[in-house]
Order: structure tokens, then C-alpha cells, then sequence
């Protein structure tokens, strides 16, 4: 088959499990709600948002067994100005986050978002809510992967319903539209639809259930000759979750998941000596199950103290990566994950300031020895909303 163009250098993975756990303590994410706190201006218009810092240090950055373990830094602001009053509301958002790295790992990047949203609530949170927006956003990496930067648009139409009180019931729709200018090939149009109902009981026992529909089309011409494809490439996903929570008492809660992904269209793939990872190699090109569970405690002085872990089975199908063989080789992966995070919150004017520790340790075993690692993660992070 015709085999992509090489790489002298390796590339990211955009799902690096390292990264996500070490810098989701701070969402950058579009408008879909009030943030914090909101400061009324004038009769019709409020504001609010919320800044975020956070340092840390992580063993394994790219997922890879040759790794330089790094500190890094990272930093997000939103800021959000609602118009309107009673059940209608339009909201303008702006979302920026920027992220640096080791200069020898050469990760950093910076990300840029202009939201705007129309919410439509109910009388009452039983009745129909229902809410349309739209995002525009630019993502720069540092110079080693300068090859990475793309412009995104995303829109999404939700609606939520109680069909019993006790039953909240939502429907997410959403269209994503990605574009890379030095590399139009991973370039792509992703339309997706996700179901999810919640029953809470009042025994304080709460069980969800979602489904999740999406796929990937890399619409542009160049597509169907480097991915060696009759026609625009393309790939689908079904996922399906179920969750169960639980109250225990006022200061003390569990909470467990479940996840399958199932492939129902094959992944572009291709053979290669440069391939090592890229952000082709998000959640569609894994399939199989997962599984989480986490103990949250309210602590002394309203410390809230969570401990948890986590275990998947991520099955990369098609996709060749380089290996022992000329042709590249097959990965599966069988990833665990312990985790610990600290957080109290402290009153600040009219917000609120959180402050939190949260340390992991992962292990990651791998079909291929290039992606069998272990290594902690830690980071320390103040989110300041108002």
C-alpha cells in the first residue's frame, strides 16, 4: 500500500493518559452553563468565569517507554457574559488556556475560544430545557510540533427532560470540524449524537446509563491517496456506559462506571518505519472495555478527599505501528490507574477559591515494548471562580 509520508521526529498523542489525568484539574471548555458565581452588571447582563494555575510534573508525557520525564505548567481563564432575563438567555464566552513543558519535550501549546450560546430553561427543572451554541477555536504548538496547529469549529444543539421526577433524560448532538494546514490528510468532519438517562432514588441511590454514536470523515482530496482508501476514508463508534452512585452518608459517597467501544467502520490506517503516535489516535481508533470506581470523602474543614482507580482495554484493531516486522505490528494496550486528590474550597469575595493536590500512578502494558511504561503524576492547582 501506499505508505504515508515520513516523520523525522515523533509526534504527540493527543490522548496521552498521562496528560489527561495531570491537567484535568482545569477544564477549558465552551460555554454551557454559568462558571461560578455570576456578578449582575445591570438588570440584563451578568458576568462570570474562572482562572485556573496549576504546576505538576509528569514520567511519561508522550505514552512512550523512552520517555524524559517533565514539570510543567499550566494555565486557563473563562470569562462568560449572559444577556437576558427569565427562561431565555444568550451567553458569549471566551476560553484561553496555555500549557508549556520541559524546552527539550517541546509540548507546549496555546488554545484559543470565542463561544456564543442561546439557553432555553424551563418554569422549573422538570420541564424542557433546551440550549444551541456554537465554537470557534485555534490551537498554536511549540515549534517542535508546529506541524499539529489547527482551526476548529464545533456546534451542538442539547435538550433535557424529566420525564418522571424522579428521571432526568438528555440528548446531545454535535458537529465538529477540524482543520490542519500542513497536514489536509488528518483533516476532519465529526458528527456525533449521545443519549443518556439518570434515575435518582431517594434512597440517594443514583444510576445513569448513556450511548454514544460518532464517526470521523477526512474529507479532504489528498485523504484517499495517503490513507491508500477507494474512497474519503472514514471511521464510526458506538460507546455505551453505565454508572451507579451512591450517598452513604452526608460526608461520604461511591461512585463506579463501566464503558464499552465498539468499532463499526475501520479505522484509516498505514504502514510506516517513522510512525510512533499522532492525533489521529484519539477515542475512535480505540475500541473495548473500561472500568472506574472512586471514594469521595468531605473530610475536616471541608477538605474533600477522593481516591479512585481506573482500568481499560484499549484496542488499536488495523492501525500499524512500528515494529520488529517490516509490515508494523498490531498494539493492544491494558492500562490501570490509582489516583488521590485533595480539594477544599474557601469563600473569595463574591466566588469562591479551590485549591487542590492530585497525584496518580499508571501502568501501562503493551503488546508493544515501546508503550509498556509505569510512572507517577502529580499536580498542584488553585482555580479561582467568580
Amino acid at each position: 500500500m501506499t505508505t504515508r509520508p515520513s516523520r523525522n521526529h515523533r509526534v504527540p498523542r493527543a490522548t496521552s493518559v498521562a496528560v489527561v489525568i495531570a491537567i484535568g484539574c482545569i477544564v477549558i471548555a465552551p460555554a454551557a452553563g454559568p462558571v461560578g458565581p455570576s456578578v449582575a452588571l445591570a438588570a440584563e447582563v451578568q458576568t462570570g468565569g474562572r482562572l485556573g494555575l496549576e504546576a505538576g510534573h509528569l514520567a511519561h508525557p508522550l505514552g512512550l517507554a523512552s520517555d524524559q520525564a517533565t514539570p510543567y505548567a499550566h494555565g486557563g481563564l473563562v470569562y462568560e457574559v449572559g444577556i437576558g432575563e427569565g427562561p431565555s438567555r444568550v451567553e458569549i464566552s471566551y476560553a484561553g488556556d496555555v500549557t508549556v513543558f520541559d524546552p527539550d519535550v517541546g509540548l507546549g501549546y496555546r488554545r484559543h475560544a470565542l463561544g456564543l450560546e442561546y439557553v432555553h430553561r424551563g418554569a422549573d427543572r422538570h420541564q424542557l430545557t433546551w440550549s444551541a451554541g456554537v465554537q470557534g477555536a485555534l490551537r498554536r504548538q511549540d515549534p517542535a510540533y508546529a506541524v499539529y496547529d489547527h482551526d476548529e469549529l464545533r456546534a451542538y444543539l442539547t435538550a433535557r427532560a424529566y420525564p418522571h421526577p424522579r428521571l432526568m433524560t438528555r440528548i446531545t448532538t454535535s458537529l465538529r470540524v477540524r482543520r490542519y494546514g500542513v497536514l489536509p490528510e488528518e483533516s476532519f468532519i465529526e458528527p456525533s449524537v449521545q443519549l443518556l438517562a439518570r434515575h435518582f432514588s431517594p434512597s440517594r441511590l443514583t444510576l445513569g446509563a448513556s450511548l454514544r454514536l460518532g464517526g470521523k470523515w477526512f474529507h479532504d482530496p489528498v485523504a484517499p491517496a495517503v490513507w491508500d482508501t477507494d474512497g474519503t476514508p472514514a471511521t464510526t463508534q458506538l460507546a455505551a456506559s453505565l454508572e451507579a452512585a451512591r450517598g452513604l452518608t452526608d460526608r461520604v459517597s461511591i461512585r463506579a462506571t463501566m464503558e464499552q467501544r465498539l468499532q463499526l467502520g475501520g479505522f484509516p490506517y498505514y504502514v510506516s518505519e517513522q510512525i510512533y503516535d499522532s492525533p489521529l489516535l484519539d477515542r475512535y481508533a480505540r475500541s473495548g472495555p473500561a472500568a472506574a470506581m472512586s471514594l469521595k470523602v468531605i473530610g475536616p474543614r471541608q477538605v474533600w478527599v477522593q481516591l479512585g482507580g481506573d482500568w481499560r482495554r484499549n484496542d488499536y484493531g488495523a492501525i500499524r505501528f512500528a515494529g520488529e516486522t517490516a509490515g508494523g505490528e498490531g498494539r493492544e494496550d491494558t492500562v490501570r490507574s490509582v489516583w488521590l486528590s485533595l480539594e477544599r474550597r474557601l469563600a473569595m469575595g463574591d466566588g469562591q477559591l479551590r485549591l487542590r493536590l492530585q497525584t496518580a500512578w499508571t501502568d501501562q502494558a503493551s503488546s508493544l515494548a515501546a508503550y509498556r511504561w509505569s510512572g507517577p503524576v502529580a499536580g498542584l492547582s488553585a482555580q479561582w471562580l467568580w
